[in-house]
């Protein structure tokens, strides 16, 4: 059986890491956070035995791919150009591929679509449907409306907020540790763990983590009703692969 090739791809200014199988149409992979390619392992084995050439790239900032350091170059515009070239270095003659988005892979490949319809032969999206375009509601307003105002991205756009949850920890703490260090270290450990043999998660990996687990154990999870609100807007069925 042909092994998943893995390789570099030059778009956009950047290095983007692509793990790709099986020869035919394209299908594009984009994954969520905090994932990457290895994410659709199991999609690239199955639909490439189905006659596919399957894709799935380290999106930019992710795992293998360059990491721009500016914050500001990680806008739907930068990753979607991203998108736009790798397909037209995937597929040089007809320069349109079908693409899958999970999460916030989603919601690329919806501006994907919106931005270059043309480099889309047909979208297949999974956990973020099509919200539609409103000048007169601001995006913040639409999360709180659908989430509600206790979700965190919702809650740090209130001046203060944020601030308060460093002050409690502890600036340098945070920066310092927490970000640069344990969060890196933690994911870092996680994915190592998914690359062992079996691609299977370590049943030890839990005890090795450190800044995330005793936190998450004090805090109850709850089901959001929200979530009903999202689950409305979808109707369709599925089949596992």
């Amino acid at each position: 059986m042909e092994a998943t090739r893995h390789r570099m791809v030059e778009v956009n200014g950047i290095n983007i890491h692509i793990a790709e199988k099986g020869k035919g149409p394209v299908i594009l992979f984009l994954h969520g956070f905090p994932e990457l390619w290895y994410s659709w392992r199991h999609q690239i084995l199955a639909l490439s035995n189905m006659g596919y050439r399957t894709v799935a790239p380290d999106l930019r900032g992710y795992g293998y791919s360059d990491i721009p350091e500016s914050v500001d170059s990680y806008t739907c515009f930068h990753i979607v150009g991203d998108l736009v070239e790798l397909i037209d270095v995937l597929d040089p003659h007809e320069r349109k591929v079908f693409v899958v988005g999970h999460d916030w892979g989603a919601i690329l490949a919806w501006f994907l679509c919106l931005f270059r319809p043309d480099k889309v032969k047909a979208l297949v999206n999974l956990s973020v449907p099509f919200l539609r375009f409103d000048r007169n509601i601001k995006p913040v307003e639409l999360w709180r409306a659908y989430y509600g105002s206790d979700h965190y991205i919702s809650r740090f756009q209130e001046y203060g907020e944020i601030e308060g949850e460093f002050a409690w920890v502890g600036t340098d703490r945070v920066e310092n540790g927490l970000v640069r260090i344990e969060l890196r270290r933690n994911f870092l450990l996680i994915f190592q763990c998914c690359y062992q043999k079996g691609n299977y998660l370590n049943v030890h990996w839990m005890n090795q983590l450190h800044c995330l687990v005793g936190y998450l154990r004090k805090k109850p999870i709850t089901t959001s009703p929200n979530s009903r609100k999202l689950a409305s807007l979808v109707h369709s069925t599925s089949t596992e692969i």
